[in-house]
C-alpha cells in the first residue's frame, strides 16, 4: 500500500481528504517495470491513470517525429502519464521504473465523495468537522449511475433525508399488494425478493445485497407493490418518502422529450423503445419502434447497447418514466416521450 503523504504529491489526488485517500491507497501498489517496456499505446482506451513515481519514460505519438521525455520527480510527472481515451500517446520506459495505476472510475468516485461530504457539512449548517459518515458506503454507493448523475447540491440533500432503519431475519420491508411509500437502499444485509401467484403460491425470485436499491416501481407506476421484500438476517436499510424521491431522483434524473426532439433522437442513431405489454403493441405501434414490455425490461438489459441513446413510449408516459429510470440506474441514456402516444397525432 502507498503512503498516503506520499499520494499527496500527485493530481488530483492531493485535493481528497485524508480519510478518503487513505481508503484509495490500501487499493494501490507500486509495480516495478524494467527498461524499453511499453507503459501504453496510443490509441489504448483503457481507464486507468498513470502515474510515474520513479525512473523516466519517454512519450511518442505518430503525428509527429519529435518525442517528449518525462522524469520522476519533475513537475509534470505529478499529473497522469499520456492522460485521456484514447491515449494520446505512446509511452515506453527509458530506464527501470516503477508506476501506478488508478481506477479513474474509482477516482471520480473519490472526489465526488469529498465534494458531497463538504456540501453536506455546508448543508448542516454546523461550522465545525468534515461530515465523515460511512464513506465507504457512501462512494460504494456513488459507483450507481444514477447517483453520479445528480447535482452534487441534490445528492448532498438525499444523503441527509435518507432514513436509517435497521431489520431483523423474517422482516417484511415491502409487502406484495400494498401502496409504495418508499424507495430504498439496502446498506448492510441480505433480502429476499418474493411474489405470489394467483394461485397463491409463494416463490423467492431472487436475492439482493449490500448496494440495492427497490421500491421505485411501485413509486414511478403509482400501483400496489408487485413484490415482497423480507430480510434474511439483521441488516440496515435507508429510505426516502415517495415525496422526497419524486424530487431529489426522479425529476433530475428523468429527461422528457417533445414528438420533434424524439424524432431529431432518432435520426441521430437513438432506438425506439414501446414498453407497454406485447397485446397493447400488437394492436397499434409506431413503425421502427422494438417491444421492451417494462415487465421483463431487466431481464432484457444485455439487449441494449450502453453506447447508444433510447426514447421510450407507452399509452401516456407513466411506464416510460418507471422504464427510464431503470436505464438510467444502470448508465444508459434514456429520454421519455412527454405524453406517451397519447400525445401523437396518429398511433399507426
Amino acid at each position: 500500500m502507498l503512503d498516503v503523504e506520499v499520494l499527496k504529491r500527485f493530481t488530483p489526488l492531493h485535493n481528497l481528504a485524508d480519510a478518503n485517500l487513505a481508503r484509495l491507497a490500501k487499493r494501490l501498489n507500486l509495480v516495478d517495470v524494467p527498461k524499453g517496456s511499453i507503459i501504453c499505446q496510443e490509441g489504448d482506451t483503457d481507464n486507468d491513470a498513470i502515474y510515474l513515481f520513479e525512473g523516466g519514460l519517454e512519450l511518442r505519438t505518430h503525428t509527429s517525429s519529435m518525442s517528449r521525455v518525462l522524469q520522476a520527480g519533475a513537475p509534470d510527472a505529478y499529473f497522469p502519464v499520456a492522460a485521456g481515451r484514447p491515449r494520446p500517446y505512446t509511452v515506453t520506459a527509458t530506464s527501470a521504473v516503477r508506476l501506478f495505476r488508478v481506477d479513474n472510475a474509482a477516482l471520480d468516485r473519490a472526489v465526488l465523495l469529498d465534494t458531497v461530504s463538504t456540501t453536506i457539512t455546508r448543508l448542516r449548517a454546523t461550522g465545525g468537522e468534515r461530515f465523515e459518515g460511512d464513506s465507504e458506503w457512501l462512494e460504494e454507493m456513488m459507483a450507481n449511475p444514477a447517483f453520479r448523475m445528480l447535482p452534487k447540491e441534490r445528492l448532498a440533500l438525499l444523503l441527509l433525508r435518507l432514513e436509517p432503519c435497521p431489520v431483523k431475519t423474517g422482516d417484511v420491508i415491502v409487502r406484495q399488494g400494498e401502496p409504495g411509500q418508499y424507495y430504498y437502499i439496502l446498506k448492510e444485509g441480505r433480502v429476499a425478493v418474493a411474489r405470489k401467484d394467483a394461485q397463491g403460491k409463494v416463490q423467492v425470485v431472487t436475492e439482493l445485497t449490500r448496494g440495492a436499491v427497490f421500491g421505485e416501481d411501485a413509486l414511478l407506476l403509482d400501483e400496489p407493490r408487485n413484490a415482497s421484500i423480507i430480510a434474511l438476517g439483521e441488516g440496515l436499510v435507508m429510505r426516502l418518502t415517495r415525496a422526497e424521491f419524486d424530487e431529489l431522483l426522479k425529476k433530475p434524473l428523468l429527461q422528457y422529450v417533445s414528438v420533434g426532439e424524439a424524432q431529431a433522437m432518432l435520426k441521430n442513431g437513438a432506438r425506439l423503445l414501446d414498453v407497454r405489454a406485447p397485446e397493447e403493441y400488437q394492436r397499434g405501434s409506431i413503425k421502427g419502434s422494438e417491444n421492451f414490455p417494462i415487465g421483463g425490461l431487466r431481464a432484457r438489459l444485455n439487449d441494449l447497447d450502453a453506447q447508444r441513446a433510447y426514447v421510450l413510449i407507452c399509452r401516456n408516459g407513466l411506464q416510460s418514466e418507471a422504464a427510464a429510470f431503470l436505464l438510467v440506474q444502470r448508465g444508459f441514456r434514456a429520454a421519455v416521450l412527454k405524453g406517451g402516444m397519447q400525445s401523437l397525432p396518429s398511433t399507426s
